[in-house]
This record gives structure tokens, C-alpha cells and sequence, in this order.
């Protein structure tokens, strides 16, 4: 496993619980780098989004691709509009109601499957989890890097000025 860059900030009760069982621990930066490097746009959408694009039940309908043979609860499977690499799982029950059926959702999980050329919206196992603060990170100084900050401040306040 490698390092990694946890802040020194105390911990919560619940991050030190975390902690001491060896659970949640942050992705080293260099790793998430490697990963933003490698992904295709779809993907890091979701991930500086920080969630998955689903389409609507206006958009997409609702149309149900399988019975679930325990408990007799429609299925419907919907794809991710960005990544397209996040699958949703959606169990609907359906009630009568007098004359009307209604449809209710009971619940849902999320799988994930590798894209054509091998890309995957999970970061490496082992690594980390990854946030999408640090996705957010990782781009920005991919698109600035080469760009002095000093610079940059310096632009700013000529067009600041150069506005009034």
C-alpha cells in the first residue's frame, strides 16, 4: 500500500474509529494524477462532479428489463450519461391501488464495468479512495501548470484595472 498525504488535522470520532480498523484512508495525489492522466473526459466529469449523470424517467422512460425471481420486484437498469461505465440497478415494486397501479422504488446499487479500451471509473485497488476535490485538483494544474502565479495575479489586476 502506498503512503499517504493525510492532513494533520485532528481526526473525528467516526475518522479515528475509521482509522484504528484500517478502513477509509485518501489516495496519494501522485496516484490520482497517474489516474486523471490515463481517464477520458466522460469519466472525470463524473469525478469532479463527485456523481453520476442519470438520466431522467422523462428522458430515458421507464422501462423494465427483468423481474428479480425472489421477490418478484421489476428491474431497470439505467447507464451513466457521462461515463457510461456506471450502471444503476433500480428495484421498482408495483401496487394496486383500487383501479391504479402504482410504482415504487424499493431500492438500488450501483456496478461499475470496464469501457472498451480498458478504462474503469474506479481508481486502482489498494491505492486509496479518491475525492473529487483531488480530481479537481489534478486538472486544474494539468490546464495551469507551466503558468507562474505571480503571473497570473499580475494579468488579473490589468484587467481589473484596465475594466474600471
Amino acid at each position: 500500500m502506498a503512503e499517504t498525504n493525510v492532513s494533520k488535522l485532528p481526526l473525528s470520532i467516526q475518522g479515528e474509529q475509521g482509522d484504528a480498523a484500517g478502513g477509509w484512508f485518501q489516495m496519494d495525489q501522485d496516484d490520482v494524477d497517474a489516474y486523471v492522466d490515463r481517464s477520458p473526459d466522460g469519466v472525470l466529469i463524473c469525478r469532479e462532479r463527485g456523481r453520476h449523470w442519470w438520466p431522467t424517467i422523462r428522458e430515458a422512460g421507464i422501462v423494465f428489463s427483468d423481474v428479480d425471481e425472489s421477490s418478484g420486484l421489476f428491474i431497470r437498469r439505467l447507464e451513466c450519461k457521462s461515463c457510461n461505465l456506471a450502471v444503476r440497478k433500480e428495484w421498482w415494486e408495483a401496487v394496486r391501488r383500487g383501479k391504479a397501479t402504482r410504482y415504487y422504488p424499493v431500492t438500488s446499487s450501483l456496478e461499475y464495468r470496464e469501457g472498451p479500451e480498458g478504462e474503469r471509473y474506479l481508481g486502482p485497488q489498494g491505492r486509496g479512495h479518491m475525492t473529487a476535490r483531488q480530481v479537481r485538483e489534478s486538472l486544474a494544474s494539468t490546464v495551469l501548470a507551466g503558468q507562474s502565479p505571480a503571473a497570473m495575479r499580475k494579468a488579473i489586476k490589468r484587467e481589473r484595472n484596465a475594466a474600471t
